[in-house]
């Protein structure tokens, strides 16, 4: 009987860590989306964009060391990537002015 609750605790403790991994990748990546629209309309200055991607990056790829599933491991590589992507682009602003 404990043995049984402590395999369905177990169990749903990993399932929160997923879900939880999962949600900041997922609410980092949204973040980054909208710094890269604020910087092509120009609402947002590069030197906060790039903030946000470096901050982003850090966050996520600490997340990604806990990520022990297909799912975790997707939603925090598709942050990175944006953070990439949005990082790079203000790279490119810097090198037109």
């Amino acid at each position: 009987m404990v043995a049984c609750f402590l395999a369905a605790a177990l169990a749903c403790s990993k399932g929160s860590d997923t879900e939880k991994i999962v949600k900041e990748a997922r609410s980092w990546t949204a973040t980054l989306e909208l710094a890269s629209r604020g910087l092509a309309q120009h609402d947002l200055p590069p030197r906060y964009a790039r903030q946000v991607a470096d901050v982003a990056e850090k966050a996520v790829s600490k997340a990604a060391e806990k990520a022990d599933d297909a799912e975790s491991r997707d939603a925090c590589t598709q942050a990175l990537a944006s953070a990439r992507r949005l990082r790079e682009a203000t790279l490119s602003i810097d090198n037109v002015r």
